[in-house]
């Protein structure tokens, strides 16, 4: 499916914008559907969420579109009965939470297993909007932990890894081994999207399948935040 014209133009409005943000995240945006064969993947996805204090720059821009990015996709994964984990991180795990294939959402504790139940998924998106940017970055705490929940999950094969962030950090050599046998051994992916004219350094790019840059979706003037959260989502998840 395509979202509308209708909607792309609300999205660029100062006024509709927020309103048009409701209907992404309520999954409710107009769109074409366009009838064929998708090709896409069971297995499970695990989204790693820069929360640093950077994000919190252009009025809190990049943050929106990196929070409207994690909601498109978790929408996506709701739709087609995927799990989806979404992991807040600066420079340590603030969050770790869980969509499952019945749309319930769950906390989760040290060790990728599920902890307590969160709600809904209207609650879930509600926890993730409500978190604020602080701190610094640190990808390879998400990174350890993303693995840990592959490795828990069963049917975990040819699952995707999405890292939204703006920001740059050296990833461990041991962490990097352990992602890369994870990709050989089960087929997984990894993907990058980066917000508010981030840098993807070599061993992030090394590690990623694709890099999705989503910089000029929040120009100050042209705002297009959730047709760029759409452009990633529809770009990762295959």
């Amino acid at each position: 499916s395509k979202v509308t014209p209708l909607q792309r133009s609300k999205m660029a409005h100062p006024v509709l914008k927020r309103a048009a943000m409701i209907d992404l995240f309520n999954a409710e945006l107009h769109q074409f559907k366009f009838n064929g064969i998708e090709q896409l993947s069971k297995g499970n996805v695990v989204i790693l969420l820069d929360q640093s204090s950077s994000m919190a720059a252009g009025e809190g821009s990049a943050n929106l579109l990196a929070v409207a990015t994690a909601i498109a996709t978790l929408i996506q994964c709701k739709k087609e009965g995927r799990i989806c984990s979404v992991v807040g991180f600066n420079g340590g795990i603030q969050y770790k939470v869980q969509l499952d294939k019945k749309g319930q959402a769950w906390t989760l504790k040290h060790n990728g297993l599920r902890g307590q139940k969160l709600g809904t998924f209207s609650d879930l998106v509600s926890f993730i909007m409500n978190k604020k940017p602080s701190g610094g970055t640190d990808f390879n705490a998400p990174l350890q932990f993303a693995l840990d929940i592959q490795h828990g999950l069963k049917g975990s094969d040819r699952s995707d890894l999405i890292m939204v962030t703006d920001g740059y950090a050296k990833v461990d050599e041991q962490i990097a081994e352990d992602l890369q046998a994870w990709k050989d051994d089960q087929g997984g992916s990894m993907f990058t999207v980066l917000v508010n004219y981030g840098r993807a350094g070599d061993d992030i790019k090394n590690l990623s399948d694709q890099v999705v840059d989503l910089s000029e979706e929040i120009n100050s003037t042209s705002s297009d935040i959730g047709s760029g959260a759409i452009k990633a989502a529809s770009n990762v998840i295959k």
